[in-house]
């Protein structure tokens, strides 16, 4: 398993992860078969869920004894997810946050088991449509998940090999479905479920998610090695570039630190050899990496990570959602 997620481009899942869809699909096809004075059976949505557009509207009107057109009645339910039953989409907690963040970095698409007319609709409505390079739904594949279709289509529109690439998912079927394409998975795990994916976090608003995500990113384009992963970083002194613990002359071309290193107690408690830095020679109006660098300055502590990228906090609290 790898330690860290492969980031030329990330691609989430809709449904569940994006925005609070649960139970929409349900009360759209209840309404339309108010609609019909009939009511859908359990096995009968089961059906209907692994269905593209057009062959949703026939088994539709198969359901409905051919009171309407397939066509009408894939035109009537697809109107009721699109526009919510009447209610504002609400997107997922940390959602808009942390795609507005990673927007302009990496690359971003969806992949969904809805189709795609409606996830761009939804996209639209809670402001990040124009954050997506590809948007894949349920008419663009072969077979809708758990193939890997919709993973390998977006990765292939994101012009990404799909072992390059992460995916976000909140059920297993979408992991499989991921996993099975070659990406790497990072599951979405609410109260009272139990994911098998390459990583598992309890939201989008999860510290440690947003650390991974945007920390590794951050680091790899100012060309630094990245910190360990996990919620917490590990400050360690600066010595030797290996062991992914730079020299103070590569610290120095990059601009992150001013002059000569000094022994300092502040930031150098170990006693050892190795040159340590004065909080005041980090450069902090120096972009992200410049701001994150002393955690591999001075003693070996850990510490917990409360940094910030581009002015916008990367632990998210309550206030993200």
């Amino acid at each position: 398993m790898m330690n860290r997620p492969p980031l030329d481009a990330i691609v989430f899942d809709y449904d569940g992860v994006l925005a609070d869809t649960h139970g929409l699909w349900d009360q759209a096809y209840a309404a339309l078969f108010a609609r019909y004075g009939a009511q859908p059976a359990p096995a009968d949505r089961r059906r209907l869920a692994t269905l593209g557009t057009t062959a949703l509207g026939h088994a539709l009107a198969e359901l409905l004894g051919g009171i309407a057109p397939p066509g009408l009645l894939a035109d009537e339910i697809t109107s009721l997810v699109t526009c919510n039953l009447g209610r504002p989409v609400s997107p997922m907690p940390g959602a808009v946050p942390l795609v507005t963040a990673l927007a302009g970095k990496t690359p971003l698409g969806v992949a969904s088991n809805s189709p795609g007319k409606i996830v761009r609709s939804h996209l639209s409505q809670i402001g990040l449509a124009d954050r997506f390079q590809a948007v894949v739904g349920i008419d663009d594949v072969p077979a809708p998940k758990p193939a890997p279709d919709p993973y390998r289509t977006a990765c292939a529109l994101l012009g990404k090999r799909p072992q390059a690439c992460t995916a976000i998912e909140d059920s297993q079927q979408g992991i499989s479905s991921a996993t099975t394409a070659g990406l790497y998975v990072i599951g979405i795990q609410t109260s009272g479920d139990s994911l098998e994916a390459d990583a598992v976090y309890s939201s989008l608003t999860d510290p440690g998610l947003w650390q991974v995500l945007l920390e590794s990113r951050t680091f790899r384009t100012a060309g630094l090695p990245p910190p360990a992963s996990g919620g917490t970083r590990t400050r360690r002194r600066a010595g030797s570039v290996s062991g992914g613990v730079p020299s103070v002359a590569f610290l120095q071309r990059r601009g992150l630190v001013h002059g000569k290193g000094s022994r300092s107690p502040a930031t150098d408690r170990t006693g050892s050899m190795g040159q340590g830095f004065a909080a005041s020679q980090i450069d902090t109006s120096r972009p992200h990496p410049a701001r994150m660098y002393d955690a591999y300055l001075g003693a070996r502590t850990t510490i917990p990570w409360t940094g910030k990228l581009s002015g916008r906090s990367c632990a998210p609290g309550p206030k993200s959602a």
